[in-house]
């Protein structure tokens, strides 16, 4: 058996030049580094670097492509509302977003 642990922070940025300097960043440089970083009550936050891992791989992709067993799906809520293309009749997501509301009515303790 197999178990993992998620935390997932909705973020709703009011552009898409976060997104785009790490992938332009990351073609440049072809890793990363993944640190964690600790947050003072008295000042800005502080990265631990000692802590990192030198990471090679990325990988971007659209919400429309995540389907039932993929590990990002964790992070699909039933009221998420992901772009599909036109004239894809079927997107994966589709059956994540199913799953999710299911859960959700499951939590309020029944059907709705």
């Amino acid at each position: 058996m197999f178990f993992t642990n998620a935390r997932i922070n909705t973020m709703t940025p009011d552009s898409s030049d976060n997104l785009e300097n790490i992938i332009r960043l990351y073609g440049e440089a072809g890793q990363y580094v993944l640190a964690p970083m600790s947050s003072p009550k008295d000042g800005p936050p502080e990265l631990i670097s000692e802590l990192g891992i030198i990471k090679s791989e990325l990988f971007i992709r659209d919400a429309y492509e995540v389907g039932l067993n993929e590990p990002e799906a964790v992070a699909i809520r039933g009221d998420d509302d992901p772009i599909i293309p036109e004239g894809l009749s079927a997107a994966p997501i589709q059956g994540v977003i199913e799953r999710a509301k299911e859960m959700m009515r499951r939590e309020r303790g029944g059907a709705q």
